[in-house]
C-alpha cells in the first residue's frame, strides 16, 4: 500500500532507458529499486522503458538477439511497465538509441495511458537517454519532469552528439538531480554556466538516488556457507567486488598488482561478483588471469546474481575492494556500507562526496595506485579492530544521507508543488 504523504494520490510515470525483464533480469537493478520504493509512495506507478528494436534478419550478435526477447508489456507488483520499440539498425545509425525516435514511439502509447490514468508528473533516470525522451513527453502531456544525472549519462564534449542531448534535457527538465557535485559541475559546464548559479536557480540539485535496502537483509545462505561454497579458509580474508566486470572499474589493474605482490597478499581471496560474458570484459579478466599462475584458486569470477544472493556474498566479506575509475554514485559501494564492511577504494569525485561525511568511514588511495591500493587491502586484513569501526561509521554515513525512499520524498514534493502550479495557471 502507498504510504501517506502529501503524493499519496500522485499518479507517476518513470521513464528510464532500461529496466529489468524475464530474459535480463540483473539489468538496470537501480531503475528496478527506485521503482519499488516509487511504489510506495505515490498512488500509481507506470514505467516506460523504450526498447532497441532489432530486425530478426540483422539480429547477429548475442546481445542484438536478446533485444527480440523484452516484452512489451510485464507488471511488477503494482508497477506497470512498458517498452515501446525504439528501431535501431546495428553498424548504420551512429547510436543505439535515439532521443527523437525513442520519443516518436513513445508518444502514443504515453497520449492513451494519460488518458486511462492521468499521470501528474514524470521522473526519468539518465539525462541523455531517459531525460531526451521525458522532457519530449512532458510537453505533449503538458506535465511537470525532472531527471537524474547518474554518472557516464552526462560526460562527454560539449560539441558531441551524446553532448549536445544532454544539454537539450539539462534546458528542458523543470528540475535537474546530479547524483554528485562532480556531475553537477559537469552539467554547469555544459550550460556555460557556474554549479553555483545552477543551484541559485532553484533548478539543480545534488541529491543521491541513495539505496533502498536499509534492513540490509542477511541474504539467502549464511556467511560460512558462502565461504565453504568458495573454499575460503578461516584464516582467509574474503575480498568482495560486486559491479560490472568491465575494465573502467579497474579490476585488470587490482589483477595486476596482486599478481606483482602475491607473496604479501596470500592471505587474501579476491571474489569478482557480477560477470555476464556476452556484454562485458570477463574474457579479458580469464586471459589475465592465465597470466598469473600464482593467483589460481585465489581469485573467483562470478555470474552476476539477483539481489538477495548479494547481500550474501556481502555477508561472507571481509573487505570490499571498488578500484573503479569513475563513477555516477556508487551503488554497490553504498550497499557494501550498509552491510557493515570496510570499503577500499580509489579517491575519485564520487567517493569524494562520501569522504566529506566521514573520513574515517572507508579507505579512500589516491587514484589510480593500484600497488598502494593492494596494500591498503593487506593492511586492513591484519587488522580487526579497524575493520570493525570502519564498518560501523560506513553504516551510519549511508543511513543518514543516502536513504532512497527519504530523497525520493523530497523529489515528489518538489514535483508536486509545480503539479499544483500548472493546476492553479490552467
Amino acid at each position: 500500500m502507498p504510504l501517506l504523504s502529501a503524493f499519496s494520490v500522485m499518479n507517476l510515470l518513470l521513464v528510464v532507458p532500461a529496466f529489468p525483464h524475464p530474459e535480463s533480469p540483473h539489468t538496470a537493478p537501480q531503475n528496478a529499486r527506485t521503482a519499488r520504493v516509487l511504489e510506495r509512495l505515490v498512488h500509481r506507478l507506470v514505467v516506460i522503458a523504450p526498447r532497441p528494436y532489432v530486425p530478426t534478419w540483422l539480429a547477429l550478435r548475442p546481445h542484438w538477439k536478446s533485444y527480440a526477447a523484452i516484452p512489451f508489456f510485464q507488471q511488477v507488483g503494482n508497477t506497470l511497465v512498458y517498452r515501446p520499440a525504439n528501431l535501431v539498425i546495428p553498424r548504420v545509425f551512429p547510436s543505439f538509441w535515439s532521443n527523437e525516435m525513442a520519443s516518436v514511439m513513445a508518444w502514443p502509447l504515453a497520449q492513451k495511458l494519460h488518458k486511462q490514468i492521468s499521470f501528474d508528473a514524470i521522473l526519468s533516470f539518465d539525462l541523455s537517454e531517459g531525460g531526451g525522451v521525458a522532457w519530449r513527453l512532458a510537453r505533449v502531456l503538458g506535465l511537470p519532469v525532472a531527471g537524474w544525472a547518474t554518472g557516464d549519462d552526462i560526460r562527454g564534449e560539449q560539441t558531441t552528439f551524446h553532448g549536445q542531448k544532454v544539454k537539450q534535457a539539462l534546458r528542458n527538465l523543470d528540475l535537474v538531480y546530479y547524483q554528485t557535485q562532480e556531475l553537477m559541475e559537469i552539467g554547469a559546464g555544459l550550460l556555460g554556466s557556474s554549479s553555483e548559479m545552477l543551484c541559485r536557480s532553484g533548478r539543480h540539485q545534488v541529491l543521491s538516488r541513495g539505496i533502498s535496502d536499509f534492513s540490509a537483509p542477511v541474504g539467502s545462505k549464511s556467511r560460512e556457507a558462502i565461504r565453504a561454497e568458495l573454499g575460503i579458509l578461516d584464516n582467509e580474508m574474503m575480498v568482495l567486488y560486486v559491479g560490472r566486470v568491465v575494465f573502467e572499474k579497474g579490476l585488470l589493474g587490482l589483477i595486476e598488482a596482486m599478481g606483482r605482490q602475491a607473496k604479501s597478499t596470500k592471505r587474501l581471496r579476491l571474489v569478482l561478483l557480477g560477470s555476464n560474458p556476452a556484454f562485458d570484459h570477463t574474457a579479458r579478466v580469464r586471459d589475465l588471469l592465465r597470466c598469473y599462475p600464482e593467483l589460481v584458486g585465489r581469485v573467483a569470477l562470478l555470474a552476476a546474481c539477483e539481489p538477495g544472493l548479494v547481500w550474501s556474498y556481502l555477508n561472507g566479506a571481509d573487505i570490499f575492494a571498488f578500484p573503479s575509475m569513475k563513477e555516477g554514485m556508487p551503488n554497490a559501494l553504498l550497499e557494501a556500507m550498509l552491510a557493515g564492511v570496510p570499503c577500499v577504494t580509489f579517491n575519485i569525485p564520487a567517493v569524494r562526496d562520501l569522504v566529506q561525511h566521514d573520513p574515517k568511514a572507508l579507505v579512500a588511495i589516491p587514484p589510480f595506485d593500484y600497488d598502494e591500493f593492494c596494500n591498503a587491502l593487506s593492511a586492513l586484513s591484519q587488522n580487526p579492530e579497524l575493520r570493525r569501526t570502519m564498518g560501523e561509521r560506513g553504516r551510519e554515513v549511508v543511513k543518514t544521507h543516502f536513504n532512497m525512499t527519504h530523497n525520493m520524498q523530497a523529489v515528489l514534493q518538489k514535483l508536486g508543488r509545480l503539479t499544483d502550479l500548472r493546476k492553479v495557471v490552467r
